[in-house]
């Protein structure tokens, strides 16, 4: 059995770009990505937009297979890791055993589905693979009503997909508002509002108790008693590490694997990166850490010494002609300044004069600078006593950078 020098455990963005930060300082070293896809890494984050459009598989992969061969990177396709002797350095698959040197646990996360009556019913679906679009494109063809358990990113990106496809459209959020990670309460109320003037119905501080049914999806009930019809059920309520497979073997494992700023595991030779991994208690299951974190793992790897900084939590969120782009820390316990810029607004918010973060509606040329503006927290106390708009802040943070 021929050793692998870099064994990869997934193939989504985190070990993709592993293996392409690996191959850029060692050229020779064998690399091999195992994954239970069936295809090569894929824009996961697309998947929700995508419900409501024809596309081919070869439309939403990140490279072509012609990519991993200019590289030497190998993948071993719709395989499962059943087993992993660290002692060893072995992994046992459902295609056999392989022998690395180095290993990188980037196996991501599942779907978190709140328990709830009914949810073996057809018509009970969460959106995390290409598989799962297919079954929902293929099912909510011949149904009219949908709800989506969960107000956040991801639920409302997919609730507009759907809305697209001329379904009626149940939101049912289990906080008092859309988005509250992204957004304070008065920014939400006018998301909320908007999506209600396009024809959706809103269940807020809500959730599903009780799917009901003969076989298949036909109403629920809510937590608060409320029942309401829909023919398919869709969550989309968080992700959860994929941990089980490291479970009483001595990796030491919490929410994720720890993993310290190098992204080193408890043991020798072995990395973890992207949801799987918990950094400073922390596991940030964004697209963005993922391919941040993968770089840093690949290029300890490969013998360079690259500590990982946290990234400031930033979405963007977008349906039709709004984008909504939330960058660092809101709260409605933060102080805040807001300006209405033509057709969308800019907020600040402030923990006693200090920047902390910032919501952009629209006028997405802003993104980058409002996001490097929050992650320097400057002292804005001047310009907040001179009673300022938001707007006048940020150029002046932008004439201080430049």
């Amino acid at each position: 059995m021929d050793t692998i020098k870099y064994l990869i455990v997934g193939n989504g963005i985190t070990g993709l770009s592993a293996a392409e930060e690996i191959r850029k300082t060692d050229g020779k070293g064998s690399i091999l990505m195992i994954s239970m896809e069936e295809m090569h890494t894929y824009y996961r984050v697309k998947l929700s937009h995508y419900i409501s459009k024809e596309f081919d598989r070869q439309s939403l992969l990140v490279h072509d297979a012609k990519w991993y061969d200019e590289r030497q990177i190998d993948l071993l396709l719709s395989t499962a890791v059943e087993e992993i002797d660290f002692r060893n350095r072995e992994v046992k698959t459902s295609k056999g055993s392989i022998k690395y040197q180095k290993l990188l646990l980037s196996n991501g996360s599942s779907p978190f589905v709140p328990p709830a009556k009914g949810q073996e019913l057809e018509g009970v679906f969460s959106l995390r693979t290409i598989n799962d679009l297919e079954r929902i494109q293929n099912y909510f063809s011949d149904i009219q009503s949908v709800a989506v358990v969960g107000g956040g990113l991801l639920g409302l990106e997919a609730a507009w997909a759907i809305h697209e496809l001329g379904k009626k459209v149940h939101i049912i959020e289990f906080a008092p508002f859309l988005m509250n990670r992204q957004l304070d309460e008065p920014l939400a109320r006018e998301l909320e509002t908007m999506l209600v003037q396009a024809g959706m119905t809103m269940y807020l501080g809500a959730g599903a108790s009780e799917i009901l049914g003969d076989g298949k999806v036909q109403s629920i009930r809510l937590t608060d008693s409320r029942e309401l019809d829909a023919q398919a059920i869709l969550y989309s309520c968080g992700i959860r590490s994929n941990i089980r497979l490291f479970q009483g073997t001595p990796l030491n494992v919490e929410r994720g694997v720890v993993v310290n700023s190098k992204l080193e595991t408890s043991i020798s030779e072995v990395y973890a990166a992207g949801d799987v991994a918990q950094i400073n208690g922390m596991t940030l299951g964004l697209w963005t850490a993922g391919m941040a974190q993968g770089k840093v793992a690949g290029a300890n790897m490969a013998g360079e010494y690259r500590p990982y900084e946290l990234e400031m939590p930033s979405t963007l969120f977008q349906i039709n002609d709004w984008k909504i782009f939330s960058t660092g820390k809101i709260s409605g316990e933060l102080e805040t300044l807001e300006s209405v810029i033509e057709n969308g607004k800019l907020k600040l918010f402030f923990n006693k004069g200090i920047l902390q973060g910032g919501v952009l509606m629209n006028h997405s040329q802003w993104m980058p600078f409002l996001k490097k503006a929050v992650k320097n927290e400057p002292d804005c106390h001047q310009w907040l006593n001179e009673k300022v708009t938001a707007v006048e802040i940020l150029e002046q943070l932008k004439e201080q950078v430049n």
